[in-house]
């Protein structure tokens, strides 16, 4: 069987995918191998809370030692969590700097490309008398959509 070579027109697509997969990739060796050591604590710890709140639940008395003992092994738990979470963290840190850039490039670029596509349907609109009402019906959907999506995208990247 022989296999195409990407054409011109699709090497754009065919190196977007090629990212796409080795972002996964990336992301699914550092996650299980550069965190292993935390998440399978913050896991443990998870598992350990979830045990000691049906204990918990299921003792009627909150006088007795046995719940005393169990609520301060819980909190020790969630200590060791919340510990775990901030050693995450510090290890995550430096790609969080990337992830950053990566979103203020698309926070910069989005208003500017959607002007300019406004600007470039205008341009070749021509006259909007001759094109008529069509014409004014489609440039004020393409508009309010624009805006439309603009607006709820930037709401999104910052929410």
């Amino acid at each position: 069987m022989h296999l195409n070579k990407p054409s011109h027109k699709n090497k754009l697509t065919f190196f977007i995918v090629i990212a796409i997969v080795l972002g996964i990739a990336v992301g699914f060796f550092l996650n299980s191998f550069y965190l292993n050591e935390e998440n399978t604590k913050l896991a443990n710890a998870e598992a350990k809370i979830k045990i000691l709140t049906a204990a918990l639940l299921n003792i009627r008395d909150t006088t007795t030692t046995q719940y005393a003992n169990l609520t301060l092994e819980k909190s020790a738990q969630i200590t060791i969590k919340n510990a775990s979470l901030v050693s995450r963290e510090k290890l995550v840190e430096p790609f969080s700097i990337i992830a950053d850039i990566f979103l203020r490039l698309i926070k910069m670029i989005v208003a500017p490309l959607v002007f300019t596509t406004l600007v470039v349907g205008v341009a070749k609109l021509g006259d909007i008398k001759s094109v008529g009402r069509i014409g004014g019906k489609t440039m004020l959907w393409f508009i309010s959509a624009s805006l439309l999506s603009l607006t709820l995208g930037m709401i999104l990247v910052n929410f």
